[in-house]
């Protein structure tokens, strides 16, 4: 089955049966989801690797950035709102939207506050208009980790502005719209049909993916959270391996193990694929999967799609292997709390991403770093082996290598 043909089964269902797209619950109280990413790189030790904030999908122009417009370092030399390939964002906050639906029985919809934290990291940028912090902080900033980002909405009108949708043909903007269902809200002079944000950090994901290597290539799966909150198990709903070729093919396989804490023995899960197990078709299985997934955590079935459809790029089609997971709610709700002044339903479902470095990469990033003698179209062909993610993995080698050659750095741009 074609990407096509499945989108085209998603349409003809939700019109078919309006209830599954519509998202309202019965009741008086005011329904919030939300939904985002968490995304990070790992190398073969499981150690998190820096200069992640790289401009892969830049959002429209009318959003606001922590930095603002008087800010000190070039708009151009950010990405994520932050100094490009900053060694300390060991992870992006990639996207959360929040979405309001009125009550069913009709009440009056309140005007609300809505206020986020970032701990050890900051929310850099956002729309509608909000008051980000803390005061001070800017694209620059040092001791990443140190820091608790905020960001908060105040006078949140939920029904109005329908009608003055900023216009962009921005995928990752539009994308999210397909949760039509939604309330638009408006604050301000800004209307939008949900709040969005992003933010970069300092933190170590929730899972930590250490490689071995030799025959029988295995991997096996850590809990990343400090030690201190490793007394219960981290509970994993959903977890996925798979790795994307450059010729759209795809091969995974869904993992039910539970990670292991620091000091422990996990069983290890085959790290690599057979030709055979690659396919196009395996793409939409994958993202079936997912979307059946991202339900049953909580989400409205037109918001799943929207978030699936938002990332299809980064998720489906970008070179490379990863790990993605349903992250647990207490430990979204640790790190990134948020809350709204009047009573409501809350619903948070976050996916986990990690993006690993796999042997074939390793030595990619190897030629390139210290081979003198490559031709611009082998630098290209090594770099395009690394993904999106390539800038990041070649300036964390570079450092080590101290004959580092200037190809090796033109290749680490993104293109």
């Amino acid at each position: 089955m074609s990407s096509r043909f499945l989108s085209a089964c998603f349409a003809v269902l939700l019109s078919a049966c309006p209830a599954l797209g519509n998202s309202r619950t019965e009741g008086n109280q005011l329904v919030v989801h939300e939904w985002g990413t968490f995304t990070s790189l790992q190398d073969e030790t499981g150690r998190a690797i820096g200069g992640l904030n790289i401009n892969d999908e830049p959002l429209p122009k009318f959003v606001h950035r922590l930095a603002g417009p008087t800010a000190p370092v070039d708009p151009a030399a950010l990405s994520k709102g932050f100094a490009t390939l900053h060694p300390e964002v060991t992870m992006r906050l990639e996207t959360p939207v929040v979405y309001f639906y009125p009550p069913a029985n009709g009440d009056k919809i309140p005007v609300v506050d809505v206020s986020v934290a970032f701990r050890g990291g900051l929310l850099s940028e956002f729309y509608p208009r909000g008051d980000a912090g803390p005061a001070g902080a800017s694209a620059g900033t040092k001791d990443l980790g140190k820091i608790n980002g905020t960001l908060g909405w105040k006078n949140v009108t939920i029904g109005a502005g329908g009608d003055r949708l900023p216009v962009t043909d921005s995928h990752v903007w539009l994308a999210p719209r397909l949760a039509r269902h939604a309330a638009p809200l408006t604050v301000g002079a800004e209307s939008e049909q949900y709040l969005f944000y992003r933010g970069v950090a300092q933190l170590d994901a929730p899972v930590r993916v250490v490689r071995s290597g030799g025959s029988g290539e295995q991997i096996r799966l850590f809990d990343g959270r400090p030690a201190k909150a490793q007394a219960s198990p981290l509970k994993l709903r959903a977890m996925w391996l798979a790795e994307f070729r450059a010729d759209g093919a795809c091969a995974y396989r869904k993992i039910d193990a539970v990670p292991a804490a620091a000091e422990g023995n996990p069983v290890g899960q085959p790290a690599s694929f057979t030709e055979g197990e690659f396919s196009v078709i395996n793409v939409d299985k994958l993202r079936v999967e997912m979307h059946a997934a991202l339900v049953a955590d909580g989400l409205f079935d037109e918001e799943a799609s929207a978030m699936l459809e938002t990332w299809k790029l980064s998720y489906f089609k970008s070179v490379g292997q990863r790990l993605f997971f349903l992250v647990p709610r207490d430990w979204t709700d640790g790190v990134l709390p948020l809350t709204v002044s009047k009573p409501c339903e809350l619903t948070r479902v976050m996916m986990g991403r990690i993006e690993l470095v796999t042997p074939a990469q390793r030595q990619s990033i190897k030629r390139l770093v210290e081979n003198k003698n490559l031709t611009p179209p082998e630098a290209q062909a090594l770099h395009a082996k690394l993904g999106r993610m390539a800038a990041p993995m070649l300036t964390d080698a570079m450092p080590k290598k101290p004959q580092a050659t200037t190809t090796a750095a033109a290749a680490a741009r993104t293109p």
